[in-house]
């Protein structure tokens, strides 16, 4: 077993009996009686001791990797809840459930549920000075206490009669407490925003005063008029008044190719969003594509047919843009964990504030509901975006004018309503006034404090007043006034979910992120974009803000931290310093101290009474060392790197790399030395150090003992007449250092066997003395070797790994990654599944067509189950009978049309409809018997915990990815944190088994997530060697084959193999094509005989050793790409040789 080194918490506010109704009660649950009942049912819970094995669980877990807490909290006390149901009174063992909970907490009706839920306030208990739960602690029942107001305090917070004093110190002030809520009047009401909501920034301000006339808001996608018969699609960068004209500067969007300059417009050039439904694009070919799915470079050139590429790109970002949503100005309130408050967000095309209204679908298509919006709420789950909106909800009504509203001054104000809306609907009601009318309209109060989802919102609400001049032309709003008429604007405006059959869903870190390449690099926006930089935060970014986290940093080196720390009467306050007092066995203290935006540190060793701190420093006291060269590690769960608040200038240079290989393998790249021994002409080894210098390699060696000629000029593209007869290696340094101020080069004229390379290079022809020298050196230090051969229009390369090189990274097809576990579902899954199709036939139509197909393909299996004895469709025969009953579930006569979710789950019946099983790669790898030294790599130590894990459960770990699939946002948001919640259940489980391998608590979490996510992937590439035997058989079966669809490349393998080995006659300067062919000869009987390697042969000949540079460029880029699959561990490389002919452009992987 693991040993752990244990943790311990100084202080609690448990306690063992709470006040309810005046009287104390024990603080505990309610049946502890284990006698059955009367139906023989057995339904109490178990006290725990403190050496149960479920209770040594919750402390681990509590402790964090390698710690475990010394013991609960006092007066904290895990109870088991057991339970199994009966029937007939005989219980039923399938039914028996054991769940563990956590007593003690002080409001007397919190029960923690896991350890991860008990996880902030133990939190709190840590580190808070205070000792105000109230105001400091984020757990789940401290903050229902906060948010239930004064009269939850009164009750449950920490009561007279039941407080004690913790470690001496006072408790909190009652005056501390807030004040109880005030009650609403009727109509005339306190704004139910709160009051730090309510302090708008200037540009709120400004779109909240009705004095204010202008309609469109900086960030907003709008139409605007070209000056011609066309409109077009744009983004609002700026406004301002000129001459009492409202004028609004336009950034028209297209593709990413080249970008419209900006122009100015006034308002009645310009539409709503909204305002019209937008076309598909001119080119047919793009109308199922995305926007970042073109390749537009190929579109501008008329590669996917005749059309305008300028407008298709609008169409499409403006279509990208309408399915994302961001969000802006967050707001520091108490808030539950994961948990952000906001007062603005781009939602699709549009700008929606706080405190104003947004339309809502009605009933039907004329119904005008609206809802004001009080809160902007996103949570995050797994990383993943989930945003509520909070607010009154109103429907719009017209009636005949009551009679004591004859006289306007009776005409009342509902101040609930946002100062537009009842300037709107003053405006309205006098329209109909002054024409005689006897018309009334108001907004009558339907649901208060509705929540909502994005998905129920239809878009901005426009005033009439400033909208309908402007969508029906003053002549008729003139006239509809006359009348008294006058028609709301909603009634004119689309839904957001009528472009394109497109909707929202996708979080944008903020506008810019939104707004891609439809616009320049270098666009701004008045307002939106350069706000806090909290607004940037990305939400699994921001949730974590409310975490103190903990992490050592390199161990093996100086110690260092990185620490998140709130304080302060908020969870999101960011002290401007930081002190962190680690106390150890010794009796000695450290503190850490400083800015919050430096995020590593080092220990610093202080005096205590000498200490002087920075104002505003919080301190984070009681966390016990019980090991003085061992740190602390996560006080709370979810191991993360410190807050990126943005790129690093890294990130920027090599963005587009970074996405195929990420930041471990760019590392990997940055801490890798390439030798290269370059011999001939050395075109190609230089070409292929240009291609790994480029994307950043860390250092490189030029091996070269040759000075520069002029026949190098012609070839080489790294040295110029400036070079003559100067060293070349040191010349080619030179130049390719000049790529990347990154790279580090050297050069040498002879090979230094006590050099650490991570790779070496070699091209031919090359002194046997030195190859030999070579080989021994990356055999002894295990380093892979890469030799090339380019001469004319041939060339090969071939790959020596000295050793078996495993790839866990192996980036497999996203199709070929779900695992779904339909036919083994765990008991969450299963449950989720039932709760969506317990009444699947009586399902409303929208509901039924958004049912994701995992669900939908769970509940048919149990259909099927129940009509074939319990088993499973397996065979062919059998899964195409399932999928046609799949299919005959869908509705054929719903209103919204064909069902997509049940041709998405007919579609992966074949694929995933199966139970798991072992890819032939994987059981290779389990087969495998490791060396003593590749024992202790930490591949093979987890494969080791991978292969028992798969022996006690017949499958490998969950990877917990889900694919994309028709579904409702809340419920694939479910969906997805189901899986993901299992995967992290089986590397937990990986976790445990590696505690009692040898050495297994040595291999870090990261490593083992990432193994367990790629688990079925993985790949062992062999050691090989060129061998004379294997080329043998090789040349027999490619050569003499009867029938083969391309020419086999093994003859330009064998001609170049042969031009290395052969010896030129005097004064030539290559081998003959006769000598090549002897030299072939010698591996291949009679081969002078085959028509093709005596014409390669000739080729090869004719090169007279001299390489051409496209040749020798293109075969660099193909070597340089496998070497960075071997530097990176990524993606699976060559095994063992690439074979390149030029004269027909075709490659050929041949195993010599």
């Amino acid at each position: 077993m693991a040993r752990f080194t244990t943790v311990s918490v100084a202080r609690s506010d448990g306690q063992t009996e709470f006040l309810q109704n005046g009287s104390l009660v024990p603080n505990e649950p309610p049946r502890k009686d284990e006698a059955p009942g009367p139906d023989g049912s057995i339904d109490f819970y178990l006290k725990l001791q403190e050496n149960d094995p479920t209770a040594l669980d919750w402390k681990r877990k509590l402790g964090g990797t390698n710690f475990i807490l010394a013991e609960l909290p006092k007066d904290y006390v895990l109870w088991q809840h057991r339970r199994v149901k009966a029937k007939n009174g005989k219980t039923n063992a399938d039914s028996a459930r054991q769940d563990t909970y956590l007593y003690g907490h002080p409001n007397g009706k919190g029960r923690f549920r896991s350890a991860q839920e008990f996880y902030p306030h133990l939190l709190w208990l840590a580190c808070d000075q205070e000792n105000d739960s109230f105001h400091n602690c984020s757990c789940k029942y401290c903050f229902s206490d906060r948010m239930a107001g004064s009269d939850a305090v009164t009750k449950s917070a920490q009561p007279e009669a039941l407080t004690k004093p913790i470690d001496g110190r006072a408790e909190p002030s009652k005056a501390a407490l807030p004040a109880p809520l005030a009650k609403k009047a009727a109509i005339k009401t306190e704004p139910r925003t709160t009051q730090i909501l309510n302090s708008k920034t200037e540009e709120q301000k400004l779109d909240s005063n009705p004095a204010n006339d202008f309609i469109y808001r900086p960030g907003e996608i709008v139409w605007f008029n070209k000056r011609t018969s066309a409109w077009g699609l744009s983004v609002v960068l700026k406004r301002d008044i000129q001459d009492n004209q409202h004028r609004y500067l336009l950034q028209p969007l297209s593709h990413p190719v080249s970008h419209p300059a900006a122009v100015v417009r006034d308002r009645d050039s310009i539409r709503p969003w909204l305002a019209w439904s937008v076309p598909y694009p001119t080119i047919t070919q793009l109308r199922e594509l995305t926007y970042d799915q073109v390749p537009w470079a190929k579109v501008v050139t008329g590669e996917f047919g005749k059309g305008d590429p300028e407008v298709d790109g609008s169409i499409l970002a403006a279509k990208a843009i309408n399915e994302s949503y961001s969000l802006f100005d967050r707001v520091d309130l108490p808030t539950a964990p994961g948990e952000m408050h906001y007062k603005g967000m781009f939602l699709g095309g549009e700008k929606i504030w706080v405190g104003e209204p947004v339309r809502l679908m009605g009933r039907t298509k004329d119904e005008i509901v609206i809802l004001v919006v009080n809160q902007m709420i996103e949570r995050t789950v797994d990383a993943a975006s989930a945003v509520t909106i909070v607010g009154d909800v109103y429907k719009f009504i017209d009636m005949p004018m009551p009679a004591e509203y004859q006289d306007r001054q009776n005409w009342p104000v509902n101040e609930d309503l946002p100062v537009r809306v009842n300037a709107d609907l003053s405006f309205r009601n006098q329209v109909s006034a002054d024409a005689g009318g006897n018309t009334w309209c108001e907004w009558r109060l339907l649901e208060p404090m509705a929540r909502k989802g994005l998905n129920d919102i239809k878009g901005r609400w426009y005033e009439t007043k400033l909208l309908l001049p402007i969508l029906r032309g003053k002549p008729t709003f003139d006239l509809d006034m006359q009348a008294g008429t006058m028609s709301d604007a909603s009634l004119f405006m689309n839904s957001r979910f009528e472009v394109l059959g497109s909707g929202p869903g996708i979080r944008k870190k903020n506008r810019l992120a939104t707004l891609g390449g439809a616009v320049p690099t270098d666009t701004k926006i008045s307002r939106g974009l350069d706000g806090p930089l909290e607004d940037n935060i990305i939400p699994a970014q921001a949730q974590r803000r409310l975490n103190i986290f903990v992490y050592l940093y390199a161990p093996h080196r100086a110690p260092k931290l990185w620490v998140m720390v709130p304080g302060g009467d908020t969870p999101n306050y960011r002290p401007s310093s930081v002190a962190l007092r680690l106390d150890n066995q010794e009796g000695s203290t450290t503190v850490v101290t400083c800015d919050p935006a430096v995020t590593i540190f080092s220990l610093l060793p202080f005096k205590e009474n000498n200490l002087a701190l920075p104002p505003h420093t919080l301190l984070v006291p009681y966390i016990e060392w019980h090991d003085p060269y061992t740190a602390m590690t996560e006080i709370i769960s979810g191991q993360v790197p410190p807050l990126i608040l943005g790129p690093s200038d890294k990130e920027k240079k090599y963005d587009r790399q970074l996405r195929l290989w990420a930041a471990n393998g760019q590392q990997a790249l940055e801490d890798a030395h390439i030798c290269l021994i370059n011999s001939g002409s050395g075109t190609t080894g230089v070409e292929t150090l240009k291609n790994l210098v480029l994307p950043g390699i860390g250092q490189f060696t030029i091996v070269d003992d040759k000075s520069v000629e002029e026949s190098d000029l012609g070839v080489n593209f790294f040295l110029e007449e400036a070079s003559l007869g100067r060293p070349r290696a040191e010349c080619c340094t030179e130049l390719l250092a000049e790529l990347n101020p990154d790279a580090t080069g050297h050069w040498a004229s002879s090979f230094d066997e006590h050099s650490a390379f991570t790779l070496v290079l070699y091209t031919t022809p090359i002194d046997d003395e030195l190859l030999k020298t070579v080989k021994n050196y990356c055999h002894t230090h295990k380093v892979p070797l890469v030799s090339i051969n380019s001469l004319g229009f041939y060339s090969y390369f071939n790959i020596t790994f000295n050793g078996n090189f495993p790839i866990v990274d192996t980036h497999p097809d996203s199709t070929a990654t779900t695992d779904l576990r339909l036919l083994t579902p765990w008991p969450e899954l299963v449950e989720f599944a039932q709760e969506l199709t317990v009444d699947i036939d009586n399902l409303s139509a929208h509901k039924h067509g958004h049912v994701p197909y995992v669900a939908l393909l769970l509940h048919y299996l149990e259909e099927w189950k129940a009509e074939n004895s319990g088993s499973v469709p397996q065979s062919y025969a059998d899964k195409v009978k399932f999928r046609k009953i799949v299919a005959a579930g869908a509705r054929t006569d719903s209103p919204e049309g064909a069902e997509e979710n049940y041709d998405e789950a007919t579609a992966a019946v074949l694929k995933t409809v199966s139970l798991p099983s072992l890819p032939s790669s994987v059981r290779e790898v389990f087969e495998y018997q490791p060396n003593q030294d590749e024992a202790k790599s930490g591949f093979w130590i987890i494969t080791e915990a991978i292969k028992q894990f798969h022996a006690k459960h017949s499958a490998l770990p969950l990877p917990g990815s889900v694919p994309d699939m028709k579904a409702e946002s809340e419920v694939y948001i479910q969906l997805q944190s189901i899986y993901k919640k299992k995967a992290r259940q089986d590397v937990d489980e990986i976790l445990e088994i590696l505690g009692t391998i040898p050495n297994g608590n040595e291999v870090e979490k990261e490593e083992v997530e990432t193994y367990c996510k790629n688990a079925a992937f993985i790949k062992l590439v062999r050691e090989s060697a060129p061998d004379s035997d294997r080329i043998k058989q090789l040349a027999d079966s490619e050569l003499n084959a009867e029938f083969e669809l391309q020419p086999t490349l093994l003859p330009v393998y064998l001609a170049l193999k042969g031009s290395e080995s052969a010896k030129p006659e005097a004064g030539a300067a290559a081998a003959s094509a006769p000598q090549i062919l002897s030299e072939i000869s010698k591996i291949v009987p009679d081969a002078a005989s085959d028509d093709r390697l005596a014409r390669v042969a000739t080729e090869v000949a004719r090169a007279q050793g001299g390489e051409l540079h496209n040749i020798a460029a293109l075969t660099g880029g193909m070597v340089a790409q496998e070497v960075i699959k071997i530097i990176t561990k990524q993606y699976i490389p060559i095994d063992n040789t690439c074979v390149f002919d030029g004269i027909v452009s075709r490659s050929q992987i041949l195993r010599i």
